[in-house]
């Protein structure tokens, strides 16, 4: 991949990362089916685009590491949800067999975490900083952000289609 397709993919990466970002910082804002179809929409994105980030090699140092706090989400995306919070799941479908509760808040609060540390080490025009950006991005979808993303798209889709119904429903349910 030449450096002018890199450098579009992290564009493009970059914009969809504000996007999620700002649909959590907006909540409680939209029902939780506007709130969810939203993130049925950019979620794959990201995901999509994260498998294209270039490889980067890592800077000798990391100037903004002990420097970034941020709080999370996980109490609005609470909220936003309501009793659809709480969904079931095999971990690891591979090897074992009892479905085990999971929280859609701490999947979506976690993916948002993930993704806004690194967008700040980017945004800070430091060329270091935006290639740990993007390695940070790239390791964490592979061990961390990329299994919370994968497993929050089955729930999401159930709920927006099997559960939530139309918008007058959802209303109804004081959702």
């Amino acid at each position: 991949m030449n450096e002018e397709r890199h450098s579009k993919v992290v564009d493009d990466f970059v914009h969809l990362v504000r996007q999620y970002l700002t649909l959590i910082d907006v909540l409680p804002g939209p029902n939780a089916k506007d709130f969810l179809s939203n993130c049925a929409i950019v979620l794959p994105q990201i995901y999509s685009l994260a498998h294209q980030l270039p490889d980067v090699e890592l800077p000798d140092d990391d100037p903004l590491e002990g420097s970034i706090g941020i709080e999370s989400p996980i109490g609005r995306i609470i909220r936003a949800l309501g009793k659809y919070d709480l969904y079931y799941e095999v971990f690891d479908p591979v090897t074992e067999k009892d479905a085990i509760p999971h929280s859609l808040s701490n999947d979506l609060a976690d993916i948002y975490l993930d993704l806004m540390r690194p967008l700040l080490k980017h945004d800070s025009g430091d060329e270091a900083n935006q290639r740990l950006a993007i390695w940070e991005w790239k390791f964490h979808l592979q061990i961390h952000w990329g299994h919370h993303l994968v497993d929050a798209l089955r729930p999401i889709h159930r709920l927006i289609y099997e559960h939530l119904g139309s918008d007058t429903e959802s209303q109804k349910r004081g959702i």
